[in-house]
């Protein structure tokens, strides 16, 4: 597990959604891949479970100070993370 060496202060408020939103974007992206490229039905389900989850998460985190998108304010577009 990675141990930011992070003051437990405001800092690490900001720290957490935007290093975490940029993580989830990822993880974003590959679950859009499954659907589209996979043959097998229970990882294109859980590929959209992950997928509905994350962007419900980076949601909530762009919320957050610190919670802009690695893509910018605003995030990336809908076309980036497969029309979601």
């Amino acid at each position: 597990m990675l141990l930011l060496a992070v003051p437990l202060t405001a800092e690490l408020d900001r720290l957490f959604p935007e290093s975490t939103v940029a993580h989830h974007e990822g993880a974003v992206a590959m679950a859009g891949a499954e659907p589209a490229d996979g043959a097998d039905e229970r990882a294109r389900a859980l590929a959209q479970e992950i997928a509905d989850s994350q962007e419900a998460e980076i949601a909530e985190m762009q919320e957050m100070p610190g919670g802009a998108s690695s893509d910018g304010p605003g995030g990336p577009s809908e076309e980036e993370h497969g029309g979601r």
